[in-house]
């Protein structure tokens, strides 16, 4: 510690001495109202795909949509169009300020096909991941590697790489997610008929690339096409079918719950007390705050739906589960992306209410509505009350914030790079942070801000050549995050007011969190609160 620090010394010695994370809040609070007022979702049109598609897999990076590999057709009948083909094929499209989506074009292609990849295509930091999948419809070879992929800030892709071998003989319908550092591919359809339990996690490297495969906590039960999302702190998947061949596909109403640690490692799952009313599989599933959604599940016996199924999390834990039809004809096949910077779900292609029904060309998009937005936000804060003047919404600090700021400002592995300008001495960036108090076994503390917002520029100013702030970064790491450069992460962590600070302890458990402004002495009071 600095010699110069001399501010109560048995509060400091005590301090170095602990050598844990602080205490904190519950973590989200969430609406108290449906995700929207009618019987029916609005599901919005934008502009057609170029092709028709369906077993592929979708994502959002910066300005653009992207639309990956499984079969495409010209989608015109079963009469008149060519039969569906294979396909390597990338292509993008520019999402505009109204959330439509234009100047569709091809980019790097896959380095071969893939199929039903819908859940385990993934963004982290803005680097596509691909995991799993079949190299056909019927009877394809389950594939064992992930593929990647960065954009560029006009959208192209560069080129694709592959991971090694992750053990088994791959998966095919798994469920995938990223959480802060590392990616999980979760269950899956293996080869014949052999549904997973396991679960295989994959750590990522600053630069975006992968390193080497290791066993996870394994799932209560076997799973394949389920869903599965990340919210809050934890990873939840739910639904999906544990069995494969003829009068084996009942699909399940479980919900399973794991823990994200601070070295963004799963902690063990646990079976929620909620269940889904009826059980589904074959979604496409996504996150919006602090929802949970699948989009038109199947049901017992195949049975098709326009059904979008929904909960939020919430301090108590996980709502009932609601379902409404959305205004889209029935499918399967399809693929969801989520736009974490806007609240929109883009969905893409499928195959309509028969299987022999042509491939779709139809895009569109999803949003929460400003009343539920609004009131989730009034939510958050329900149990923050002595803050409620103090933050800001975070929603509202990136709408036309970042998209105003050039392409690159929206690509999260560009700015993960450097430290953020105007960061307090003693901060890190989130991925050194994370590396040192893994490496160190010491306490993280995730610190996500809003540059120009008034209660963040107080806080900074607050712990800036502050001696007794400088002396907590002797024992814990602190991680310094603009909420409007990492709006995953905020999802992930389930963060959605600014300032907020997480902490974790040195075993990497979440401990608690607080939103708004906090003084050192706050902080180091909170250490020696574990002491009690």
């Amino acid at each position: 510690m600095s010699s110069h620090v001399t501010a109560e010394p048995r509060l400091l010695q005590l301090v170095i001495a602990v050598k844990t994370a602080l205490f904190g809040l519950a973590f989200v609070a969430g609406l108290a109202t449906p995700i929207s007022a009618q019987n029916v979702l609005p599901i919005t049109p934008t502009t057609d795909m170029p092709l028709a598609r369906g077993f592929h897999g979708s994502a959002v990076m910066g300005e653009f949509l992207y639309l990956f590999g499984g079969t495409i057709s010209e989608g015109v009948s079963r009469e008149t169009d060519n039969e569906d083909q294979s396909s390597t094929e990338v292509w993008r499209g520019r999402i505009m300020p109204n959330n439509d989506v234009t100047d569709w074009a091809r980019t790097t292609p896959l380095p071969a096909p893939r199929f039903y990849i819908a859940n385990s295509t993934l963004v982290l930091n803005d680097v596509v991941y691909i995991l799993g999948g079949s190299s056909a419809v019927l009877s394809g070879e389950r594939f064992r590697t992930a593929i990647w992929s960065k954009p560029l800030p006009n959208g192209t892709l560069t080129p694709w790489q592959t991971s090694e071998p992750m053990p088994g003989d791959g998966v095919s319908t798994p469920a995938a997610v990223s959480t802060p550092g590392h990616i999980h591919v979760i269950g899956g359809l293996g080869k014949g008929a052999d549904v997973q339990n396991t679960v295989w996690t994959i750590p990522v490297y600053p630069d975006g690339s992968l390193a080497r495969w290791e066993a996870g906590p394994p799932l209560p039960t076997p799973l394949w096409f389920h869903s599965a999302g990340v919210v809050a702190g934890r990873v939840f998947t739910w639904g999906g079918l544990n069995a494969e061949g003829a009068g084996k596909r009942v699909p399940l109403p479980y919900i399973f719950s794991a823990p994200i640690r601070s070295n963004g490692k799963l902690g063990p799952w646990r079976t929620e007390r909620v269940v889904l009313p009826m059980g589904f599989y074959s979604a496409s599933s996504a996150v919006a705050g602090p929802y949970l959604m699948s989009f038109m599940p199947r049901y017992q016996d195949g049975v098709l739906s326009n059904e979008v199924w929904f909960t939020r999390i919430t301090p108590r834990g996980m709502d009932p589960w609601s379902r409404r039809p959305a205004q889209i004809p029935n499918r399967v096949y399809h693929a969801v992306a989520p736009n974490y910077r806007m609240g929109t779900i883009y969905i893409s292609g499928g195959r309509g209410p028969i299987f022999e029904t042509p491939l779709l060309r139809k895009s569109s998009f999803f949003q929460l509505n400003e009343q539920a937005r609004r009131e989730a936000e009034q939510g958050w804060m329900a149990a923050q009350t002595a803050h409620a003047n103090s933050v800001s919404a975070l929603a509202s600090q990136l709408e036309g914030g970042p998209r105003s700021q050039g392409g690159d400002r929206l690509l999260t592995y560009l700015a993960d790079q450097r430290l953020q300008e105007g960061a307090v001495p003693g901060f890190m960036t989130i991925t050194e942070a994370r590396a040192k108090a893994e490496r160190e076994r010491k306490p993280l503390v995730m610190y996500f801000l809003i540059k120009d917002a008034q209660p963040c520029v107080e806080q900074r100013d607050l712990l800036l050549n502050n001696p007794e702030f400088a002396a907590l970064t002797d024992v814990v790491c602190f991680a310094w995050i603009d909420a409007t450069e990492y709006p995953q992460l905020c999802q992930q962590i389930g963060v959605y007011r600014a300032p907020t600070w997480v902490f974790y302890t040195a075993s990497g458990d979440e401990l608690g969190r607080r939103i708004g402004v906090m003084s050192p002495r706050d902080i180091a009071a909170g250490i020696l609160r574990l002491q009690q």
